[in-house]
């Protein structure tokens, strides 16, 4: 069996996508909203858990290196009103 050990390439600058996933609706956006501020992004609404405990985001913005995708991912993640971000 042979496997592909090749990595994927990621052209910077790029557009990248983040699924950000909390209890309120409400407050996960104004979350989102406050850490993104400085940057032009696009937010939608994407989706409720069958309970309604959840409510999840998908968030799109142009990021200009790894460094900078990296350090929105951990300040998204350590949000108190956010508890996943994919």
């Amino acid at each position: 069996m042979q496997t592909n050990n090749t990595e994927t390439k990621i052209v910077y600058p790029c557009t990248w996508s983040y699924r950000v996933i909390g209890p309120s609706r409400d407050m996960v956006k104004a979350a989102i909203i406050s850490i993104l501020s400085e940057k032009k992004h696009s937010i939608h609404y994407a989706n409720a858990s069958r309970t309604g405990k959840y409510h999840s985001w998908s968030v799109s913005l142009e990021v200009e290196n790894e460094d900078e995708r990296n350090a929105l991912f951990i300040d998204l993640k350590n949000h108190p009103h956010i508890k996943i971000v994919i």
